[in-house]
């Protein structure tokens, strides 16, 4: 049946799974791999690029009506599961300290994991007249 796919439509149903996250997408791509590839994930991994994991998840989701939860992204535990109580000690040491602690965010263009700009950030200072880009 996928071989009677526009390729058009293909880039389409691509388009609107790529706007989709977690249990939606996976049941977005569910529906279309029974509508359009016969059920299988293999057919829809090699027609639409979609992970058949992640397929075959989605519709062993749509056959049982329950949601499998999602992986934490990262191989690494997270901090609440590592240290359980890192969040009270914390308050405990700044509930000592009595000083009034404010939280600043990086700002929302600012790549903090952005290696050119650290480099940038190592070169001191110029003044522009200095600065020789073609040698004179």
């Amino acid at each position: 049946m996928s071989s009677q796919l526009d390729v058009k439509v293909v880039r389409t149903l691509r388009c609107a799974a790529k706007k989709l996250t977690g249990a939606d997408r996976r049941a977005f791509q569910a529906e279309v791999t029974r509508d359009y590839c016969k059920g299988s994930p293999r057919i829809a991994e090699r027609t639409f690029g979609w992970s058949r994991i992640a397929v075959q998840k989605g519709l062993t989701e749509n056959e049982t009506g329950t949601i499998i939860a999602d992986q934490e992204r990262s191989g690494r535990p997270s901090y609440s599961h590592r240290l359980p109580n890192l969040q009270d000690d914390i308050r405990s040491l700044v509930d000592a300290i009595q000083l009034p602690i404010e939280l600043v965010y990086y700002p929302p263009y600012h790549s903090k994991y952005n290696l050119v700009e650290h480099c940038w950030v190592s070169i001191p200072a110029m003044p522009y007249s200095e600065i020789s880009i073609f040698g004179r």
